[in-house]
């Protein structure tokens, strides 16, 4: 399975959302803006992939990320890539979506979205070598 941005037909300085693979998850490489602090801005770019469909294509790729939603939940700081982390991403905002807590609680899950964002970012410029800055 090819995921990496060192895949040859990745293209980290593209301005073009769809400049990776095809079909419903042709997102997956869409640079993350790093500047966002609020998960309502966050949440849009979560679901511009279809996960559910990535996921599918890649067997173990949604276990692997509800394991790390776990462990990132507890203050486990695994390393991983870039995909596994956009598909938590992803998951989480599905969640949010649909099982949304209100007040104080709503706000510590919107913290870990914006948590798992933050990671996504720095997947990207680990993967990337920084490419979301270059034009």
């Amino acid at each position: 399975m090819t995921n990496r941005a060192d895949d040859p037909s990745f293209d980290p300085k593209s301005d073009d959302p769809h400049s990776y693979g095809t079909g419903n998850c042709d997102r997956m490489w869409m640079r993350p803006n790093c500047q966002l602090a609020d998960w309502s801005e966050v949440a849009p770019y979560a679901i511009t992939i279809d996960g559910y469909a990535w996921m599918e294509q890649h067997p173990g790729l949604r276990e692997s990320c509800d394991d790390l939603i776990c462990k990132f939940q507890v203050g486990e700081s695994p390393q991983v890539d870039f995909v596994h982390l956009r598909c938590c991403l992803f998951l989480w905002q599905r969640c949010m979506r649909h099982w949304s807590s209100e007040g104080e609680a709503y706000e510590k899950e919107s913290q870990f979205g914006l948590h798992l964002h933050r990671l996504v970012c720095d997947a990207w410029d680990r993967e990337t070598k920084g490419g979301r800055n270059q034009r």
